[in-house]
C-alpha cells in the first residue's frame, strides 16, 4: 500500500501493524480516579484532561493540578514530550500531541497516553496518522455504550496504522509541524487584529453619556453631533418569494448565512429565484445587510457591508433588511459600536421561543452620534474598513491552509 501523494524520492510499500503492535496506551484506573474537590487552581504538577485540548494540543492555562502523591499514583499515565493523548469519553477520539511541557503531568479519567515503541515510529508521523479521518472512522464504527459512547482500549488497540521507513516518517511529520504552526500563527494574527478593533471601536466612537470619542485623529476636536438613523441612511425589506420560485441559478437570495462575524460571505449553499419574481432594487456592492428577524434573537440585528458581488444579481431576503448610505463604510464601523448594541437590546424583540425581530421603523428613529467633518468620518471609514480587510484576508488566509492540511491529511497516508 502507497499513499497518494508523497514526498520526492520516497517509494516503496507501506508497512502495516496495529496501534499496540507499536505503541503503549496507559490511562487512569478507574479506583484512581480524582474526584474534583481533589483538583487544584494552582501547583507544581499538571492534571490533563480532554477539555485541555485545543486544535492538537494541550491548553497548559485550562489545566488543573494535583498534589504530588496523586502525580506519582501511576507512572504509566506521567506525561513526557512526544506523548499522544486520545479521550477515550465524551467526545471519541479528539488527539493532542504534549510539546513544551514546562511541569511534570498526569491524566486523569478519560483520557489514554499512547507512547511510542522504540526507534521506528515516529512520534509527529503518527499523532498526525492519528488525526486524520481514518480514527474517526474507526472510532465512529466501533465505539461501544447508548447514549454515552465510550472507547474501549480493547478496540484502540486493534486499530490499523499504516507507516513508511523512519525517515520518510519525519518528513511527513515535520511537514504537518510546519501546516500546524502556520496555522497557529494566522489564527493569532486573527485573534489579534479582532482585538484592535473592539479596542478601537471602544476609543474611537463615543460611549454611553459622552459626546467626543476618547481617542481621535490628530486634527480634530469638538464635540460629536445627534443624528437620526433615518436621516443617514434608508432602510429597504427584503423579497418576500415562495418556493415555487427558488431554483438553481438565478437572483441569489441574501439570508442571515450570508453574515459571517460582521463579514458578507457567499456559499455554495445559498438560494436563488427565478428574476421575474423579484420586485424590489437589487443589492449592490456597498449596501448593508442586516438580519431583521430570526429563530434566535441574539443573531437579530447583525450586520455586513456588501463586497464582492459577483457575477449573479442578489436582493435581500424576507428577513433580511438591506441599508443604503452615501457614506456606508462609515456607517457600518458605526453600528459595530457600542450605540448600536445598546440600541439592539431594547429594539429587538422575541425570546421565550418567539422569533426575534427588529423593527424598521425603531431603527429609522433611533438616534446616534457621528463627527461634524464629513474629513474625520472618511478617515474613520477608512481605518475599520482596513482593518475588515486585514481580518478578511487571514480569515481566507486560515481557510485555506486547513483546506491544504485536511487534503494532505486524506491523500499523505494509508
Amino acid at each position: 500500500m502507497e499513499p497518494k501523494i508523497r514526498f520526492k524520492g520516497f517509494r516503496g510499500e507501506w508497512n502495516n501493524l496495529t496501534l499496540s503492535q507499536i505503541a503503549t496506551m496507559h490511562a487512569r484506573i478507574g479506583w484512581q480516579n480524582l474526584r474534583k474537590d481533589e483538583f487544584l487552581s494552582k501547583g507544581d504538577y499538571y492534571l490533563i484532561t480532554g477539555t485541555d485540548f485545543i486544535d492538537g494540543a494541550i491548553d497548559y492555562h485550562t489545566c488543573h493540578y494535583v498534589e504530588e502523591d496523586r502525580y506519582n499514583q501511576d507512572k504509566n499515565i506521567q506525561l513526557k514530550e512526544g506523548s499522544i493523548l486520545i479521550t477515550k469519553d465524551g467526545t471519541l477520539g479528539k488527539v493532542a500531541y504534549v510539546d513544551n511541557l514546562d511541569k511534570p503531568a498526569t491524566l486523569n479519567a478519560g483520557v489514554f497516553n499512547v507512547v511510542c515503541k522504540g526507534n521506528d515510529i515516529d512520534s509527529r508521523f503518527l499523532f498526525q496518522y492519528l488525526k486524520s479521518p481514518r480514527l474517526m472512522d474507526y472510532v465512529n464504527s466501533t465505539a461501544t455504550g447508548g447514549t454515552i459512547k465510550h472507547l474501549n482500549q480493547n478496540i484502540l488497540v486493534n486499530f490499523p496504522v499504516c507507516f513508511p521507513e523512519i525517515r520518510e516518517q519525519r518528513f511527513i511529520g515535520f511537514y504537518f509541524l510546519h501546516l500546524d504552526s502556520l496555522i497557529q500563527s494566522t489564527t493569532k494574527k486573527i485573534e489579534s487584529l479582532k482585538q484592535v478593533k473592539a479596542a478601537s471601536l471602544q476609543s474611537m466612537f463615543p460611549q454611553e453619556g459622552e459626546n467626543t470619542p476618547r481617542v481621535r485623529f490628530k486634527g480634530f476636536d469638538g464635540e460629536w453631533e445627534i443624528i437620526k438613523f433615518s436621516d443617514f441612511a434608508e432602510i429597504h425589506r427584503g423579497l418576500t418569494y415562495t418556493p415555487n420560485n427558488v431554483m438553481e441559478t438565478g437572483v441569489r437570495v441574501l439570508r442571515s448565512s450570508n453574515i459571517d462575524e460582521d463579514t458578507f460571505v457567499t456559499s455554495k449553499g445559498d438560494l436563488f429565484v427565478a428574476p421575474n419574481c423579484v420586485n424590489i432594487d437589487y443589492a449592490k456592492e456597498g449596501d448593508i445587510l442586516i438580519t431583521a428577524a430570526n429563530g434566535s434573537p441574539r443573531l437579530v440585528g447583525k450586520h455586513a457591508i456588501i463586497r464582492k458581488t459577483g457575477s449573479f444579481p442578489m436582493v435581500a431576503g424576507g428577513f433580511m433588511y438591506l441599508v443604503t448610505s452615501q457614506e456606508s463604510e462609515f456607517l457600518n464601523a458605526s453600528m459595530s459600536s457600542n450605540w448600536y448594541y445598546r440600541f439592539l437590546k431594547t429594539g429587538v424583540a422575541g425570546g421565550n421561543g418567539s422569533i426575534g425581530n427588529l423593527s424598521r421603523n425603531d431603527l429609522m428613529e433611533a438616534e446616534f452620534l457621528i463627527p461634524i467633518q464629513k474629513e474625520e468620518r472618511n478617515m474613520l471609514a477608512d481605518y475599520f474598513t482596513s482593518l475588515d480587510s486585514q481580518i478578511s484576508l487571514q480569515t481566507q488566509r486560515l481557510e485555506k491552509l486547513k483546506q491544504i492540511k485536511s487534503a494532505c491529511l486524506d491523500n499523505m497516508f494509508v
